[in-house]
Parts: C-alpha cells; structure tokens; sequence
C-alpha cells in the first residue's frame, strides 16, 4: 500500500468526532423524506453526522438518500435489505460515532432549534437523555395536535423515577424518537439494541433509563409525529398486538436478570393491567380486518383469551427469566400457518372487492 492510499483510509479517524448522530431508518416513505431530510440538515445546531439506513426501499427513497449525500458532506447513507425497523436502527447505531444519539423516523420532521435545545439541556444539566413535547400531524387533515409531556417531576431527576412512569404510559410516553441519548447508554455492559419485534420503544426506552443517572424534560414541542394510512401503527395487526405482550415479557426478563423484579413489579402490573383492556379491542378489530370471516368469533376468543394468559405468566412467579432479551411467548395469540392462510383470503376478498368496485365505475362510465 502506498502513502497516498494510506493517507486516503487514514483520513476518516482524524476527522473531528461529531457530538451527535442522528439516526434515520428509511422505507418506502419517498413522499415523506425530503421534509423529514430538510428538518434535520437545517438545524441550528450543525455539529452532527446524518445516518440515512436504507431499509431495502422499493420507491425512490435511496436515489433521494444518496442525492442529499452529494450535497453534504454530513449525511451516510446505509443501503441494506429489508430487515424492519429494528434492525434499521441498530445499523445506523453500529456506526454512529457521535456523544449523542437521536433518533428520528423518517415521516417525521423536526422544529430548526430540536437538536440545540435537547443538548444544551443536557449538557447544563450533565444527563444522560434529554426530551422534549411533541405534536401528532395529522397527514391528511394538515392538522396539528401538541402533546404535552408534562413535566414528571419539576426539571432534573433521576432516569429510574422517570422510567417508573415510562413503564406506567403514565406523563412520559417510551417512544424513542422524541429524545437525545448519551451515546454510552448503547454501549454499556448490556449493549442495548432494539429488539427484532413490533412495539420495540416500548422494550427499549426503559431499559436506556435504567441506565441514566439524570434525565432532563424540556417543556417545549419540538418534534412532529406523523400519523397517516400505511404507517407500522396505523394497523394493528395479530402479530403485532402479540409483540405488544411480549414487550411486558422482555421488561419483566431484564429486571429478573438484574435481580430488581420486586422493585419495578407494581409498574409492570399496571402495564399488564393496561394491556388486559387495550388487547381485546385491537384483537377483535384485527381479525375483522384481516381475516376470513367464518369462525372469527372462536378466533377471537381464543387469541384474548392467550393474550390474558401470557400477560398473567410476565407479571407473576410463573415466569422464567433468559439469557436472551427477548423470552418466549408463554402462550401464541395465533398460529402461523392458519394466520398466513387467513391473510390470503383476506387478500382475495379485497382483490374481489376493487375488481368489482372497478367494473362498477366503468359500467357507470359507458352510461
């Protein structure tokens, strides 16, 4: 190798260590991205590096990716197939070499002083995650809605009080994109990445406040959520309502493995209770959308009825901790090989119902 190539590899390590990465995980959201795109390169504050993770997109996502990388110099873009939310995120972490972390979704977009206010915040206060208010979009009203967060407890405190009500839902909410993480949280003793699995904010963002001396709520609405028709949340499905459960299990697996179940186990109650009422409406709402009709009433049953049994087995003595993150499903909310049969009936009856839909405009059209 000669000097010139050497000096060429070597140039990366000596370049200045950005203070935060901001993780974007991409796919099929081309109608989306250049806003969400725009918020982030035109923050006020601009000692970032952009992770743009490329999912395995299917519309004009990467030619966008790549097209914004040309431009700043800022902006990685990782091409890399389809692996789900997850596992988009965790890539774009393996890479980031800022102190902070922040993580945005890529409907989404940001207010220009975002990042400023959440770092500043945390550097002042010395914390190891900061966040903010936020505002549902409501994309095809053009609404906003603010969130307030509601300051937990009046400016500091401790990551553990504040996971206690994270747990709760109760005025702090685990999603993870609304927040600026130290970048140590990621690379500790566990070396927490998201779980493969729907509903993983719900599994992550208590585990980072475990780990968090301090944590710092800024009383502003700064991040806008976007709420449209084909999102990951906009159809709750029966495989994602079982992730839902397994989330409880992956929290209860944690506190076990540390030895603290006792300590945390009246915030999992009241998840698990939360979850006991939440279940049974998106089960039923589930199998009338998505499944064949005849006998959907025993299904129905029969997936509320494991549901209540697999909350039961996370929250009570039953339960046996593992060395993996994610625990075993005590009991299946459906079986796979009726649920993909189900979906391609589903999928023939809505194909039936546009055929017809279709040729009843165009009989319409001949009149």
């Amino acid at each position: 190798m000669n000097q010139s190539e050497m000096k060429e590899q070597s140039a990366p390590t000596a370049k200045k260590r950005p203070e935060i990465s901001v993780i974007v995980p991409i796919y099929n959201v081309d109608k989306y991205l250049n806003r969400c795109i725009d918020s982030i390169i035109n923050q006020i504050f601009s000692d970032t590096e952009i992770i743009l993770v490329n999912d395995g997109s299917l519309d004009k996502s990467p030619q966008i990716c790549d097209n914004y990388a040309r431009f700043d110099s800022r902006i990685r873009v990782i091409h890399k197939k389809n692996g789900g939310l997850s596992d988009a995120r965790n890539a774009g972490i393996e890479v980031a070499t800022g102190r902070y972390l922040a993580f945005v979704d890529s409907d989404d977009y940001l207010d220009p002083s975002y990042l400023a206010v959440l770092y500043y915040a945390a550097e002042r206060n010395h914390c190891d995650i900061s966040y903010c208010n936020y505002a549902i979009y409501k994309q095809e009203k053009g609404t906003h809605k603010s969130i307030n967060v509601r300051k937990p407890l009046p400016g500091v405190t401790t990551g553990k009080k504040i996971m206690k009500l994270t747990i709760r839902d109760f005025r702090s909410r685990s999603y993870v994109w609304n927040k600026l993480y130290k970048r140590e949280l990621f690379e500790g003793e566990d070396k927490i990445r998201f779980p493969k699995m729907y509903f993983e904010d719900l599994a992550t963002t208590p585990r980072l406040m475990y780990y968090a001396d301090k944590v710092v709520v800024v009383d502003k609405c700064l991040y806008y959520y976007t709420k449209r028709k084909g999102s990951i949340v906009s159809h709750l499905d029966i495989k994602k309502m079982s992730d839902y459960v397994l989330a409880l299990g992956v929290l209860r697996n944690f506190f076990e493995r540390r030895h603290c179940y006792k300590k945390y186990r009246p915030q999992l109650y009241w998840l698990g209770f939360i979850m006991c009422f939440g279940m049974p409406a998106n089960i039923i709402r589930a199998y009338i959308l998505d499944k064949n009709p005849n006998d959907f009433l025993k299904h129905i049953l029969s997936g509320i009825v494991s549901g209540w049994k697999s909350i039961w087995r996370f929250v009570t003595s039953g339960f046996v901790p593992t060395d993996e993150v994610i625990p075993e499903m005590p009991f299946k909310l459906y079986d796979e090989r009726e649920r993909a049969q189900m979906q391609t009936l589903a999928s023939q009856r809505r194909e039936q119902i546009e055929r017809r839909r279709e040729r009843q405009e165009r009989l319409k059209d001949e009149k």
